[in-house]
C-alpha cells in the first residue's frame, strides 16, 4: 500500500527541542539562525520538528529521520524535497549581500565546512511553488 504524499499532522509537544534533524540539513552553525517551534505527529506516526528561520520567518519541517515537509493550510504536511525545502526558507537570505558576508566570514570561526554553505548557496534560487517538486505516491513507493 503507497504511502501518502500529503498526511495530516497535530502538535505534540512545545517544550522538549530536537536539534539534531537541522544540525544533520544544513550544519551547526546555519542551525543557530532557527528557532526550534514545536514538535508534531504525522497521522502515519512520524514526528516531525518545526524550526523557524529568525531573519526570514519562513518555516523547515523536518523529520527524526531528515525528510522534509512543507505545512499547507489547516493541517496537512507535504513531502518535499530537502534542498528545496532548504532553498525556500534560505534563497531570499542568501541573495542579501549583508547576510552571505556575514555567513562567510563567521562560518570560518565555526565547525561548519565551507562545501556545505557552497552546497546551499548553489539551489536553485528560480524554484518556486510553481514548480514545486513533490514526492509523488510513486516515489514514496520506490524509496521503501
Amino acid at each position: 500500500m503507497p504511502k501518502p504524499s500529503k498526511m495530516a499532522g497535530t502538535s505534540v509537544q512545545g517544550r522538549y527541542p530536537e536539534w539534531q534533524p537541522l544540525r544533520d540539513l544544513v550544519g551547526p552553525y546555519l542551525a543557530d539562525w532557527f528557532m526550534w517551534m514545536y514538535e508534531i505527529q504525522l497521522t502515519d506516526g512520524t514526528r516531525v520538528h518545526a524550526y523557524k528561520h529568525i531573519d526570514t520567518r519562513q518555516y523547515l519541517h523536518l523529520s527524526e529521520d531528515g525528510r522534509a515537509f512543507f505545512f499547507e493550510p489547516s493541517k496537512w504536511y507535504r513531502r518535499v524535497e530537502r534542498g528545496y525545502a532548504v532553498s525556500v526558507v534560505l534563497s531570499y537570505w542568501f541573495r542579501s549581500c549583508h547576510h552571505v558576508d556575514r555567513i562567510d566570514e563567521e562560518a570560518r570561526h565555526h565547525d561548519v565546512t565551507m562545501a556545505r554553505l557552497d552546497d546551499l548557496r548553489g539551489i536553485d534560487d528560480d524554484l518556486y511553488p510553481d514548480d514545486d517538486p513533490v514526492v509523488t505516491d510513486e516515489a514514496l513507493m520506490d524509496s521503501d
